[in-house]
């Protein structure tokens, strides 16, 4: 196993608890050292009760992204499957490696180092993206085989939670490599709805999503006066006026980079983006929420 030095303040978690390293003494066993400890308190943003792990703000995190309509590939197809992987939040080009699921074996063929589909494969096939110098950073995903060209499908990439007065990168992800359709991001406005009030915003006025910590309740998106006329737009900006736009939790400046508010306003904001595909005005979302900074 890896080695990691222990100085003074590295912190700890040990059943639920935090502690934070105030002196330590070398021993004349190799590998053994005394430490003294201070309890200290739980930081629910940066450490990993399920885990053990404190401070994970400093440590490399990988994530894998996939979009959520499944990719469809031809029979003797390259399976190369759009994805992207951030490391701290940020797209990176960490080398990664596809492989078959056991239970995909028989479907798929090596080729020059690439894994394909087989010839003769239908149906669907479950692959995995590895990275090849963190090997436990993987992620499966479900591909379909089909002679038919594979649907459009956008996604959009970034963090889920922003700190107070901390600002995230987001980007647009399709499946099709060569798109270069107009398109533009817009933060608007959620309530969230307690599930004894669902009942008053499930009509054409609101669009709800599920409250991604608290079970039954609902975050609720609401609808512009004049959201029916919207079909219609004429532009990108006229399409993206359907939904009240947000204010107060954060805003989007240069390069699709979303900057959280520093007045203690916590809570979700929707982060979408309006793009134009095949003369259609078409519109994707993603959850967002301004977190303390402790």
């Amino acid at each position: 196993m890896p080695r990691y030095p222990i100085n003074r303040a590295t912190n700890f978690i040990v059943e639920d608890e935090s502690w934070s390293v105030i002196e330590y003494d070398h021993t004349s066993v190799p590998g053994v050292i005394y430490l003294s400890l201070t309890e200290g308190k739980i930081n629910s943003i940066y450490d990993d009760i399920i885990n053990d792990i404190a401070d994970t703000d400093r440590l490399a995190q990988y994530s894998l992204s996939v979009p959520e309509k499944v990719q469809t590939f031809k029979p003797g197809d390259k399976i190369e499957p759009k994805f992207t992987l951030m490391k701290n939040g940020m797209p990176c080009g960490a080398a990664y490696k596809i492989l078959s699921a056991p239970e995909s074996k028989d479907k798929t063929k090596e080729k020059d180092g690439q894994l394909t589909v087989a010839p003769d494969a239908t149906g669907e096939i479950t692959i995995i993206i590895q990275l090849v110098d963190y090997p436990e950073i993987q992620k499966m995903m479900t591909i379909q085989v089909s002679n038919v060209d594979q649907e459009f499908s956008v996604y959009i990439d970034g963090k889920s939670t922003i700190s107070l007065d901390r600002h995230a990168t987001y980007q647009l992800q399709t499946t099709d490599e060569n798109y270069s359709g107009a398109n533009i991001f817009q933060l608007y406005k959620l309530l969230v709805v307690e599930e004894s009030d669902i009942e008053q915003y499930d009509n054409d006025d609101y669009v709800l999503f599920n409250h991604p910590r608290i079970e039954g309740a609902k975050l609720a998106l609401h609808k512009s006066a004049d959201w029916a006329n919207y079909s219609a737009a004429a532009t990108i900006t006229e399409f993206a006026k359907q939904y009240e736009k947000e204010s107060v939790l954060a805003v989007i400046k240069e390069n699709n980079v979303v900057q959280a508010n520093n007045r203690n306003k916590l809570g979700f904001t929707m982060l979408a983006n309006i793009y134009e595909y095949d003369g259609q005005f078409n519109i994707t979302f993603k959850i967002i929420e301004i977190v303390p900074l402790w």
